[in-house]
Parts: structure tokens; sequence; C-alpha cells
């Protein structure tokens, strides 16, 4: 399994054997999204799930170990959009959840605890054409760091870009959920620079489950 944070620029073939098509947006009724996939098979779905690891928990600061407390208000604001699945040069687009049809920049914090361990969070949630796919892409881009009385502002890493890749196969069924789970530790993926910290996203593990 290969991950890389570089995000090479995409160009659009000109035959879209994967891309969803446009869809009607009434909440709750999942025939209302139709796609042009492979074949004439129904959608299956796929959930893209993040995850903290638990034991990722303190950040050194000018000497000090901050620690992320239970209910203190600690948060990493986390900005997540633009997703894709791919299949060779074609790509599907995803979705913030089954009712959505537009893109949305949507903001989460990763270090959130309860009962002592970070939460889970549903970055995507989409109808997908039935296929083998090879890998995942989305930007994900950090504004500041609240931890203990520290706010800090990040950005990323020179050169490092705010788009990550993760080059990794998994299938979609018709009538059936892909489950994606990454696996960041997201104090680690900080690093001092000067007076400043910056970002460089650390995922040590991609788990693919077909629940």
């Amino acid at each position: 399994m290969q991950m890389s944070a570089e995000y090479g620029r995409h160009v659009m073939p000109c035959s879209l054997l994967l891309i969803l098509s446009c869809v009607l947006a009434i909440a709750g009724c999942s025939d209302d999204y139709k796609i042009v996939g492979v074949g004439s098979q129904g959608p299956g779905i796929l959930q893209v799930i993040m995850k903290s690891d638990d034991a990722d928990s303190i950040l050194v600061i000018a000497g000090d170990s901050a620690r992320v407390t239970e209910g203190s208000g600690d948060s990493l604001a986390l900005s997540v959009s633009q997703g894709r699945a791919f299949r060779g040069a074609d790509y599907a687009t995803l979705y913030g959840s089954l009712q959505d049809y537009l893109q949305l920049i949507k903001t989460y914090n990763p270090i959130r605890k309860q009962s002592g361990t970070y939460q889970s969070l549903l970055l995507f949630q989409s109808y997908l054409p039935p296929a083998n796919y090879d890998s995942l892409t989305f930007e994900l881009n950090a504004s500041y760091l609240q931890i203990g009385y520290y706010q800090i502002p990040l950005s990323p890493v020179q050169g490092a870009g705010d788009f990550v890749t993760f080059i990794q196969s998994f299938r979609i069924e018709e009538g059936r959920t892909t489950v994606v789970t990454l696996h960041v530790k997201p104090l680690s993926s900080l690093v001092r620079v000067g007076d400043s910290f910056q970002y460089s996203w650390i995922f040590d593990l991609v788990q693919i489950t077909y629940p």
C-alpha cells in the first residue's frame, strides 16, 4: 500500500465511465440518485471514515507538553472537500452524504474525545457505480489548533499542498456498502517551523471493510 500527499493534475478523459450524473436532491429518497456507470447495474455505497490515533494526544509547544483533554473544547479545525474515487484515469465524485448533490466544504474536529477515545468522522457517503477502484483523493486542510490555552494557526508544509491521495484498491458492489477507514495521527502530523506549526498529514493505516 502506498500513500502520498501529492495530488497531480487530473485531465478529464473523453470517456467518463465512472462519473456520477446530476441528481435531484429530495432528502430520504435514494432512488432520486441516477448514475451513469458500468453496464446497467444499480449503485453501491462508499463510506469514507477518518479515525484519529488515540495514543496521539500530546503536542510539545515551546517546551510545554499540551495534552488533548476530553470536554475541554480542544479542536483541530479540518476542512474536507473535493473527494474523488478513481478507476484508472476515470473518477467518480464523492459527496458528504447520500442526500447531497453538490460538493461542499465541511469542517470536522478529529481530536474530540468521548469516553477517552477520539470519535470517528464520516467524511464522505456516496452512491457509486459497481466497479473495482484503485485510489481515493480529497482536499484536507487545517486552519488552527486549539489545545489547552494555546491557539495556533496552521498552514501546510511548504510544497506539500492540501490534497491527500491513497493508492488502495477497493470494490463497489450493487446494493452493498464499502467502508474505507483512514487512520490518522493528528498531532504527529504537525511540525514546528520557526514560531508556527505546519502540517503534513500522517496516515498509518487504511482499512477496507464490506459490512
